[in-house]
């Protein structure tokens, strides 16, 4: 559960407030218990709406600028440990970007996915630069996005592309993204 990895100041348990922080490092990660959503039909309630709407295709966000994952990621960081980021250790628990899908396909909507690249806050990186106090390397972290490209492409049955934000193109030629173009993506 939480603990198994620093947070973003490396202290073990993580710590997730700024004011309280023994390093004085400033958090902007939210804390996993922050995501609560325990609705067992949220996610077809949201396509139930995009239909009604008359939405045809949808793009579901997996991961932003925090390092938050909207699924259970099985990577591993490079000390061994299971990256705890994400919804498995949320008070929901649950895999949202299946669920996502899932809704989508049931309500005829065409689904994708988003997930930046070019930093996570939560591992120390941002604007695919180190911030002071990271826990991890700029090389240990490209490989742990491949992973999670490799995994999701791996494991959801998206019909669309999976958009990444990366601003560099010495990320893309370093992380060898380009082995996994085997759909169109939009970068």
């Amino acid at each position: 559960g939480i603990g198994e990895y620093p947070g973003p100041c490396g202290e073990e348990p993580p710590c997730w407030n700024s004011t309280t922080c023994p390093k004085g490092v400033k958090h902007t990660c939210p804390p996993p218990s922050s995501f609560n959503i325990l609705a067992a039909n949220f996610t077809d309630e949201w396509a139930a709406s995009m239909r009604d709407l008359g939405v045809t295709y949808a793009i579901m966000v997996l991961k932003q600028g925090c390092g938050f994952s909207m699924w259970p990621t099985n990577v591993t960081l490079p000390s061994g440990a299971r990256y705890n980021y994400s919804v498995a250790y949320s008070p929901a628990g649950r895999d949202m970007a299946a669920e996502f899908i899932a809704s989508c396909h049931k309500f005829g909507i065409t689904a994708g996915f988003y997930m930046y690249m070019n930093g996570n806050e939560f591992l120390g990186v941002k604007d695919n630069k180190l911030l002071p106090g990271s826990q991890i390397t700029l090389e240990a972290y490209h490989s742990l996005c491949l992973q999670q490209l490799r995994e999701i492409w791996g494991n959801f049955n998206c019909d669309i592309a999976i958009f990444f934000g990366i601003e560099h193109s010495e990320h893309l030629r370093v992380c060898g993204f380009s082995e996994l173009l085997q759909k169109m993506v939009a970068v």
